[in-house]
């Protein structure tokens, strides 16, 4: 029985996700946030928090501030807030591929001081 709620929650996560970006987003926010969705879900599979698919905490946290009106950049940030601590990816990955205004809001809200020193020292 629990595979299937967590199915059923994982499911509700992506609809809702979509629902919220579809609705406040124009079509290129829109599309840029559905492959950060995917994107996050390719770097943490296999990961768990609490016994759930860990990309459910980042996917929930966007949801929220998706509510609260955020801009996509924003979005996009919570959905890799936790992708430098807990993945194989960089914060030069991040800069690269969303910018580095989305870059820094993922570097100020990670906890990992390990990490980001190595991440800094790289790009210097």
């Amino acid at each position: 029985m629990k595979s299937i709620f967590f199915f059923e929650k994982k499911n509700n996560c992506f609809t809702q996700f979509l629902r919220l970006a579809k609705k406040q987003y124009s079509p290129e926010e829109y599309e840029k946030l559905q492959e950060t969705f995917m994107w996050c879900q390719d770097i943490h599979r296999g990961q768990t928090r609490r016994s759930e698919d860990f990309s459910s905490h980042p996917i929930e946290v966007s949801i929220i501030l998706m509510k609260l009106k955020q801009k996509s950049n924003m979005i996009i940030a919570a959905l890799l807030h936790d992708s430098l601590e807990d993945t194989h990816i960089k914060l030069l990955d991040i800069e690269k591929k969303y910018g580095q205004e989305v870059a820094l809001y993922v570097l100020a809200i990670t906890n990992e001081e390990g990490v980001l020193k190595s991440d800094i020292s790289k790009q210097k």
